[in-house]
């Protein structure tokens, strides 16, 4: 499913405020994007790399449920970590005796034309205080679930609150599933709304604490994306998971079920509660006023990949990020910082670290475990950019729906304290390596 129009959005975010909603962590599981609707929050991941390391989308399986997974005992609950802890709600009689699951049901990537009408939301982002953070986990978890302290909360420009997004690790499994929380009549659920009703999910299953649950796996090119939703009182709970098809089992159905069951049996939280704790501001402008900036104006293109116009051009904190497309496939977006993950610094001679043609298609099986964060998302330095590099870093693939394999490019370049991160689908890579030299 094409999912440039929510995620293209997150490159409103400052990377100041992206940086200070992190700590220093283990590196995830490497994987691609999962499907728009499943993955909605990837706060700062790259403009277009993780869309890169996900194959085209295979034909159509013929929809219909995912046989239900068998029982499986010896759940254990542990208490919620952090903050205090609220009343136990009511158990149902045996709640612990079995892993949970619910029907899901088979979709495939969704055409582009079908795909909601393109958005530009001004995000600003903060990580959760400690109460924050306590009032949107569960009473309980099980034992095996492990929350990690990345919690953010996403607030509009004008400071309403948009979502809420926090994730949880398996201790049993290397990868984590995204929980988003969403007020059930704002931007982002609306938004999402769209795609379930191109996806044609309309199924929904009763589950133990009486709540009605959706769910829905995407199977494309050995990859799976796993989907669930409920709401009630106001709120939107949507966890989502992506892994190797490979890896796709009795187990990694159950452990999405039973996270939605810790969510469903705790009291609901009130989210009108979230404020912003600092002021963001955002100035709209025009590619003149971009170019004259001067901080980053010197950093601007100089003009549009043939075809394109500029769609929006936001300064926010420190940085400029303008967003172009063709009124079809194609976009660029090219966000101007002076925030980058030094991590991420290859020299040209580190092939290994960036040369996407080393790599048969899946990447999830040829790039080695160690070098998949370097893969994902290079910074080279301004002095070693060359057409071949910029090469290295493009490839030409196409999406359910779309008529022909555009080029498809993501890296980052520094000139001195300034990163510049471009990412574009059918852009010419002739065209971006002679703006990006131009910049020398």
């Amino acid at each position: 499913m094409n999912g440039d129009t929510l995620l293209r959005s997150f490159s409103y975010l400052d990377d100041d405020l992206v940086e200070r909603s992190e700590t220093p962590r283990a590196a995830r599981p490497w994987r691609p994007w999962a499907a728009a609707a499943c993955l909605t929050l990837l706060l700062a991941a790259g403009l277009m790399l993780p869309r890169l390391l996900r194959p085209a989308a295979a034909p159509d399986p013929t929809p219909g449920p995912v046989p239900a997974p068998a029982p499986d005992p010896g759940q254990t609950w542990i208490d919620r970590p952090g903050g205090p802890t609220p009343p136990t709600p009511p158990e149902p009689a045996d709640p612990y005796s079995y892993r949970h699951f619910f029907s899901w049901w088979e979709r495939t990537a969704l055409s582009a034309d079908a795909a909601p009408a393109r958005q530009y939301l001004k995000l600003a982002a903060e990580r959760l205080t400690a109460e924050e953070y306590a009032a949107v986990l569960p009473e309980r978890l099980f034992d095996w679930m492990r929350p990690e302290d990345t919690a953010v909360a996403e607030y509009l420009g004008d400071g309403t609150l948009d979502a809420v997004t926090l994730r949880v690790g398996s201790m049993e499994h290397d990868g984590e599933i995204t929980v988003t929380l969403m007020p059930e009549d704002g931007a982002r659920a609306r938004y999402l709304d769209a795609y379930r009703a191109a996806l044609d999910v309309h199924e929904s299953e009763q589950i133990e604490t009486g709540d009605r649950v959706t769910a829905w796996v995407i199977r494309a090119n050995g990859w799976a994306d796993l989907c669930a939703v409920f709401a009630r009182d106001g709120v939107r709970w949507q966890f989502t998971t992506s892994l190797p098809e490979a890896e796709l089992g009795r187990d990694r159905f159950c452990d999405v079920g039973d996270l939605v069951y810790c969510f469903a049996a705790s009291a609901t939280p009130d989210l009108s509660r979230f404020r912003m704790h600092e002021t963001h501001t955002f100035a709209e402008l025009t590619p003149a006023e971009a170019r004259a900036d001067p901080d980053f104006g010197a950093y601007f293109p100089r003009e549009a990949p043939r075809g394109f116009t500029a769609d929006t051009i936001l300064r926010s904190g420190d940085t400029l990020t303008g967003n172009w497309s063709n009124g079809a496939y194609g976009y660029l977006t090219w966000r101007i910082s002076r925030s980058w993950d030094a991590s991420r610094v290859v020299s040209a001679a580190e092939r290994e670290k960036y040369d996407l043609s080393l790599y048969p298609i899946p990447w999830a099986e040829s790039v080695p475990r160690e070098l998949r964060e370097a893969v994902n998302d290079p910074v080279f330095r301004a002095e070693e950019l060359t057409e071949a590099l910029v090469a290295a870093r493009t490839v030409q693939m196409s999406e359910a729906g779309e008529p022909s394999a555009p080029y498809v490019s993501g890296f980052t370049v520094l000139y001195g304290d300034v990163a510049v991160r471009v990412g574009g689908k059918g852009v010419d890579p002739a065209w971006l390596y002679a703006q990006l030299a131009a910049l020398r």
